[in-house]
Protein backbone atom coordinates (compact mmCIF):
# COMPACT_ATOMS: atom_id res chain seq x y z
CA UNK A 1 0.00 0.00 0.00
CA UNK A 2 1.69 3.64 -1.06
CA UNK A 3 1.19 6.14 1.67
CA UNK A 4 -1.14 8.18 -0.81
CA UNK A 5 -3.85 4.57 -0.76
CA UNK A 6 -3.12 4.43 3.88
CA UNK A 7 -6.41 4.92 5.46
CA UNK A 8 -7.48 8.01 7.49
CA UNK A 9 -7.33 7.33 10.96
CA UNK A 10 -10.49 9.70 11.33
CA UNK A 11 -13.93 7.88 10.79
CA UNK A 12 -16.12 10.80 8.91
CA UNK A 13 -19.74 11.22 10.43
CA UNK A 14 -22.60 11.26 8.03
CA UNK A 15 -25.46 12.08 9.59
CA UNK A 16 -24.80 15.63 8.43
CA UNK A 17 -28.19 15.29 5.91
CA UNK A 18 -29.71 19.09 4.81
CA UNK A 19 -31.36 20.09 1.31
CA UNK A 20 -31.50 24.11 0.39
CA UNK A 21 -34.07 26.21 0.50
CA UNK A 22 -35.89 28.30 -2.17
CA UNK A 23 -33.17 30.64 -2.56
CA UNK A 24 -30.67 27.78 -3.16
CA UNK A 25 -28.48 29.22 -0.04
CA UNK A 26 -30.13 28.56 2.84
CA UNK A 27 -30.00 25.28 4.65
CA UNK A 28 -32.87 23.52 6.09
CA UNK A 29 -32.09 20.88 8.73
CA UNK A 30 -33.04 17.30 9.73
CA UNK A 31 -34.15 17.69 13.31
CA UNK A 32 -32.38 14.36 13.65
CA UNK A 33 -29.26 15.35 12.40
CA UNK A 34 -27.87 16.52 15.70
CA UNK A 35 -29.17 13.24 17.75
CA UNK A 36 -27.07 11.19 14.94
CA UNK A 37 -24.07 13.49 14.97
CA UNK A 38 -23.63 13.21 18.58
CA UNK A 39 -24.00 9.40 18.76
CA UNK A 40 -21.69 9.00 15.56
CA UNK A 41 -19.07 11.46 17.49
CA UNK A 42 -19.00 9.86 20.55
CA UNK A 43 -17.08 6.92 18.68
CA UNK A 44 -13.08 7.83 19.23
CA UNK A 45 -11.42 8.71 15.89
CA UNK A 46 -14.95 10.23 14.57
CA UNK A 47 -15.22 13.97 13.33
CA UNK A 48 -17.89 15.82 11.81
CA UNK A 49 -17.97 18.62 9.30
CA UNK A 50 -20.58 21.65 9.99
CA UNK A 51 -21.10 24.70 8.21
CA UNK A 52 -21.19 27.13 10.38
CA UNK A 53 -21.43 30.06 7.62
CA UNK A 54 -24.09 28.59 5.95
CA UNK A 55 -27.51 31.45 5.49
CA UNK A 56 -29.60 30.44 9.02
CA UNK A 57 -32.81 33.04 8.96
CA UNK A 58 -34.91 31.16 11.10
CA UNK A 59 -36.59 32.76 14.40
CA UNK A 60 -34.18 31.28 16.69
CA UNK A 61 -31.00 32.59 15.08
CA UNK A 62 -28.37 34.26 16.36
CA UNK A 63 -28.22 37.48 14.44
CA UNK A 64 -25.04 39.13 14.53
CA UNK A 65 -22.53 41.04 11.73
CA UNK A 66 -20.71 38.40 8.81
CA UNK A 67 -18.01 39.75 6.65
CA UNK A 68 -19.64 42.51 4.35
CA UNK A 69 -23.01 42.07 6.12
CA UNK A 70 -24.31 44.40 8.87
CA UNK A 71 -26.50 41.26 10.29
CA UNK A 72 -27.58 38.16 9.13
CA UNK A 73 -28.88 34.94 10.62
CA UNK A 74 -26.28 32.01 12.49
CA UNK A 75 -26.97 28.92 13.85
CA UNK A 76 -25.43 27.64 17.10
CA UNK A 77 -25.96 24.32 16.32
CA UNK A 78 -22.10 23.59 15.38
CA UNK A 79 -21.05 25.04 18.80
CA UNK A 80 -23.78 23.01 20.77
CA UNK A 81 -22.58 20.01 19.03
CA UNK A 82 -19.07 20.76 20.12
CA UNK A 83 -20.06 20.99 24.02
CA UNK A 84 -22.47 18.50 24.36
CA UNK A 85 -20.11 15.85 22.56
CA UNK A 86 -17.00 17.83 24.24
CA UNK A 87 -15.04 17.95 21.07
CA UNK A 88 -12.85 20.98 20.07
CA UNK A 89 -14.44 22.79 17.52
CA UNK A 90 -11.99 23.81 14.42
CA UNK A 91 -13.09 26.70 12.12
CA UNK A 92 -12.28 26.25 8.43
CA UNK A 93 -12.37 28.58 5.68
CA UNK A 94 -12.99 27.85 1.80
CA UNK A 95 -11.91 29.84 -0.74
CA UNK A 96 -11.85 29.15 -4.83
CA UNK A 97 -8.38 28.89 -6.21
CA UNK A 98 -6.45 30.94 -8.55
CA UNK A 99 -6.44 28.70 -10.75
CA UNK A 100 -8.81 26.20 -12.14
CA UNK A 101 -10.19 23.51 -10.27
CA UNK A 102 -8.25 24.70 -7.14
CA UNK A 103 -9.16 25.59 -3.69
CA UNK A 104 -7.79 27.49 -1.08
CA UNK A 105 -8.47 25.68 2.59
CA UNK A 106 -7.10 27.60 5.21
CA UNK A 107 -7.33 26.48 9.24
CA UNK A 108 -8.07 28.12 12.38
CA UNK A 109 -6.38 27.02 15.54
CA UNK A 110 -9.13 24.06 17.89
CA UNK A 111 -11.82 25.92 19.86
CA UNK A 112 -11.58 23.79 22.99
CA UNK A 113 -15.44 22.59 23.99
CA UNK A 114 -16.59 24.50 27.42
CA UNK A 115 -18.56 22.78 30.04
CA UNK A 116 -21.36 20.84 28.91
CA UNK A 117 -23.98 22.94 30.62
CA UNK A 118 -22.55 26.08 29.84
CA UNK A 119 -25.59 27.37 26.97
CA UNK A 120 -24.13 30.51 27.27
CA UNK A 121 -20.96 29.26 25.40
CA UNK A 122 -22.74 28.96 22.46
CA UNK A 123 -22.70 32.52 20.88
CA UNK A 124 -19.06 33.13 22.08
CA UNK A 125 -17.69 29.59 20.32
CA UNK A 126 -19.38 30.68 17.13
CA UNK A 127 -18.24 34.30 17.71
CA UNK A 128 -14.85 32.58 17.43
CA UNK A 129 -15.31 30.26 14.93
CA UNK A 130 -16.84 33.56 12.50
CA UNK A 131 -14.24 35.56 13.31
CA UNK A 132 -11.70 33.27 12.19
CA UNK A 133 -13.81 32.88 8.69
CA UNK A 134 -14.35 36.58 8.44
CA UNK A 135 -10.92 37.18 8.16
CA UNK A 136 -10.78 34.60 5.32
CA UNK A 137 -14.02 36.02 3.83
CA UNK A 138 -11.62 39.18 4.35
CA UNK A 139 -8.29 37.99 2.52
CA UNK A 140 -10.38 36.36 -0.48
CA UNK A 141 -13.46 38.25 -1.09
CA UNK A 142 -13.87 37.91 -4.91
CA UNK A 143 -12.92 34.07 -4.32
CA UNK A 144 -15.64 33.04 -1.11
CA UNK A 145 -18.07 31.00 -1.98
CA UNK A 146 -21.28 33.04 -0.63
CA UNK A 147 -22.41 36.56 -1.23
CA UNK A 148 -20.02 38.93 1.24
CA UNK A 149 -22.48 42.23 1.31
CA UNK A 150 -21.59 45.52 1.11
CA UNK A 151 -22.62 47.31 4.48
CA UNK A 152 -19.03 46.29 5.90
CA UNK A 153 -15.78 46.95 4.04
CA UNK A 154 -12.33 44.85 4.91
CA UNK A 155 -10.01 46.86 6.60
CA UNK A 156 -6.71 44.98 5.69
CA UNK A 157 -4.48 46.26 8.24
CA UNK A 158 -6.33 45.46 11.02
CA UNK A 159 -7.50 42.49 9.41
CA UNK A 160 -11.28 43.36 10.38
CA UNK A 161 -14.80 44.02 8.87
CA UNK A 162 -15.68 48.04 9.92
CA UNK A 163 -18.98 49.75 9.22
CA UNK A 164 -18.57 51.58 5.97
Amino acid sequence: MTAAAKASPFRAVTASRWTRGTDGATVLPDHSVQAKVLSELAVPGSVSQILIDAYWEKPTAYRRPFAGMAERGVALGAARISRLAQCPLVPYVIAYGANPRTVIIEWGDPIPAPPVDDRESDRLVTDQAIAFIERGVGRYPARYAHPVGTERRWNSETETWERR
